[in-house]
């Protein structure tokens, strides 16, 4: 447990601050560098081609170390949290890009992918890791 938690940016980079987080695609760079100044750990992704959670995890997968043996699903993630924590150096920020391209073709697949991975940073923080998810619009 790293216990290190990262400030919050000024509202004016961000569409509201409370997570999740949103920001204009525009200040992607600054908010980057704003979390790695107080030494997050950034991770990007983008799931703007993704058609379904399969493909989100791989895509997670892509950018994150996950155990040989986690699945493809959601749960398999969750069963896999403790591994997951083990693995990730926290603080971490996951910058992810293409919500709003996924929203119009996939729209259950970007809900789904939204709240699942809210669900993963309140569980992270209660296990006294910060995870923060930053939507890129």
């Amino acid at each position: 447990m790293t216990g290190q938690w990262l400030d919050v940016p000024e509202p004016s980079l961000l569409m509201a601050k409370a997570s999740p987080f949103f920001a204009q695609a525009a200040h992607g760079q600054e908010l980057v560098t704003f979390f790695s100044q107080q030494g997050a750990h950034i991770a990007h992704v983008d799931i703007s081609r993704v058609q379904n959670g399969a493909d989100v995890t791989s895509e997670l997968r892509s950018v994150l170390p996950f155990p040989d043996w986690c699945g493809s699903g959601w749960d398999s993630m969750e069963d896999s949290f403790e591994e997951l924590r083990e693995a990730w150096q926290f603080p971490l920020v996951l910058v992810v890009s293409g919500i709003p391209i996924l929203l119009q073709s996939q729209p259950q697949v970007a809900f789904q992918t939204a709240v699942r991975l809210s669900e993963f940073s309140r569980a992270f923080g209660l296990a006294g890791e910060d995870f923060l998810v930053l939507y890129l619009w």
